[in-house]
């Protein structure tokens, strides 16, 4: 008697980039391949570990998933897995040229809880603020990032609450719009706003020399 094979059926290779690629998304959870595989969770767990050998997909951190034959953005990533959240604090100050240094942590804004997680080996944190605070980002490259000047305050934020340090002296000014700044200054607590102004003689020699 001839054995029934569909219902052991194997996904090949090539059948799993193409369904990979047609989900268009940044990253994939487990949830996600469950659907992909038709399966259920026990199933896809080791279905997932043999596309992993195969090296078809790539496991990030717990729960997130890539196929390395497709680019791949960890800011992306690490944006969209704890939703809601903006690039801010050292980290968009550097893409944005206002501080020489490269922070070695990724960090994100947050108003839930704060947690930090490694993803693809890169140190990820994310930093709660109040749902007052959580404005002044955009959406640039697929990532909410920051403001310059939002990025800014909620460095001085953290920093006027005992939670984080900065060094005025690797700052670059020259990209923050002083009006903004204190616009958005103005829905942070007295001491940030009080804080704030001590940058304004440095934001001053910055316009004058422009």
């Amino acid at each position: 008697m001839k054995k029934n094979t569909s219902s052991v059926r194997r996904t090949s290779s090539l059948e799993l980039i193409h369904k990979l690629k047609a989900i268009q998304k940044p990253f994939y959870t487990l949830s996600d391949l469950e659907i992909v595989y038709a399966k259920g969770r026990n199933a896809t767990k080791y279905a997932v570990n043999r596309a992993i050998k195969k090296q078809v997909l790539k496991r990030l951190a717990p729960n997130i998933y890539v196929c390395p034959l497709f680019n791949y953005d960890i800011r992306l990533i690490a944006n969209l897995f704890y939703y809601p959240s903006y690039l801010s604090f050292e980290s968009a100050l550097s893409l944005y040229g206002i501080l020489s240094q490269i922070p070695y942590t990724m960090m994100f804004a947050t108003t839930r809880r704060s947690k930090k997680t490694i993803i693809d080996g890169y140190e990820i944190e994310y930093k709660k603020v109040k749902p007052t605070q959580f404005f002044g980002y955009k959406k640039k490259d697929q990532i909410y990032i920051a403001d310059p000047e939002k990025a800014l305050l909620d460095c001085i934020y953290f920093v006027t609450i005992g939670k984080g340090r900065l060094n005025t002296n690797e700052l670059t000014l020259k990209g923050i719009d002083q009006k903004r700044l204190k616009d958005y200054s103005t829905r942070f607590p007295q001491r940030t706003q009080v804080a704030v102004r001590k940058l304004y003689p440095l934001l001053n020699q910055v316009t004058a020399t422009i």
